[in-house]
C-alpha cells in the first residue's frame, strides 16, 4: 500500500463477531459482553485463503467499579466445530487468579473459528473480553 493511502472507509477500531483484515494482518476484538452462565459467543468468523498466525487473549469479566469482585468463566475455542483449547480465567482478587490467559496460535485456511464463554453467574454488571490478533500468509504464485 502506498504511504497515505487508506483501506478504505472501515473503522479500524471495529468490534463484533467477525474477523478484520488490514493488509498482512488480522484481528477480531469481541467488545464488551456482560457475564452470563449460559455459554455465550464472543466470536464467530471464517478465516479466507489466508493461514492466520497469532495470539488468542481471553479477559475474564470484570466490574468496572469493583476490580476486587471476582468471577470464574471458561473458554471454549472451536475450529470447524471441534473444541481446539479450553481456557478458564478468574478476576477472583482473593484467589490471586489470572484475569486473562493468553494462546498463540495457527488458524488454517477457510476455518469457522467460534469462541464460547461460559460464567459461573450471571452480573451484568460485569464484562468480559477476547481477541485474536497476528499476521496473515497467503500462498504466492
Amino acid at each position: 500500500m502506498p504511504a497515505g493511502v487508506g483501506y478504505g472507509p472501515q473503522n479500524t477500531a471495529s468490534v463484533g463477531k467477525d474477523i478484520h483484515v488490514i493488509g498482512e494482518h488480522a484481528y477480531a476484538y469481541s467488545g464488551f459482553i456482560a457475564a452470563v452462565n449460559t455459554s455465550t459467543t464472543y466470536l464467530n468468523f471464517t478465516t479466507g485463503n489466508y493461514y492466520f498466525v497469532g495470539q488468542f487473549q481471553f479477559n475474564t469479566p470484570l466490574e468496572e467499579d469493583n476490580p476486587t469482585a471476582g468471577i470464574e468463566a471458561t473458554c471454549r475455542v472451536n475450529f470447524n466445530s471441534l473444541g481446539v483449547a479450553m481456557l478458564k480465567a478468574s478476576s477472583d482478587f482473593n484467589d490471586n487468579a489470572d484475569g486473562s490467559v493468553i494462546q498463540n496460535i495457527i488458524i488454517p485456511p477457510f476455518t469457522v473459528v467460534q469462541v464460547l464463554v461460559d460464567c459461573h453467574t450471571t452480573d451484568a454488571t460485569r464484562f468480559g473480553t477476547c481477541s485474536f490478533t497476528g499476521k496473515l500468509y497467503r500462498k504466492t504464485d
